[in-house]
This record gives C-alpha cells, sequence and structure tokens, in this order.
C-alpha cells in the first residue's frame, strides 16, 4: 500500500529553512546561468576578434611575399 504524504498547511511565506535555502539555490542557480552566458559572449567576441586580426596578418603576409615574388 503506498504511503500517503502528510498535507502541509499553506503559509503565507517560506519560514522554514528548507524552502529558504531552495529559493537561494534557485538565484544562485540563475546568476550562475547568466554569468556563464556574459562570459560566453565576451569570450566569443574577443576570440573572433583575434580570429579577425590573425586572418589579417596572414593575409598581409601573402601580399607581402607574392609582392616580393614578382
Amino acid at each position: 500500500m503506498p504511503r500517503k504524504l502528510p498535507v502541509k498547511k499553506k503559509q503565507k511565506w517560506p519560514t522554514s529553512t528548507r524552502s529558504f535555502s531552495a529559493h537561494v539555490k534557485t538565484l544562485a542557480r540563475k546568476l550562475f546561468h547568466i554569468y556563464c552566458r556574459f562570459v560566453f559572449l565576451f569570450f566569443q567576441s574577443t576570440v573572433v576578434s583575434q580570429l579577425s586580426t590573425i586572418s589579417d596578418t596572414i593575409r598581409s603576409q601573402i601580399t607581402q611575399d607574392e609582392d616580393f615574388v614578382e
């Protein structure tokens, strides 16, 4: 026979420590996701800019080599 869970009375605000820690954990999780998203976007933008500068230097090297060959 399945055990019935005890029915809790509704509270106007969470007074138990478990619900408060759960609220804190969810808030921390949301903040962590936002932080990770910002870090990822910053990392992505820096990598893209570095790749563009690297490709520009490679292009300039190639054009300098072609000018030198002629």
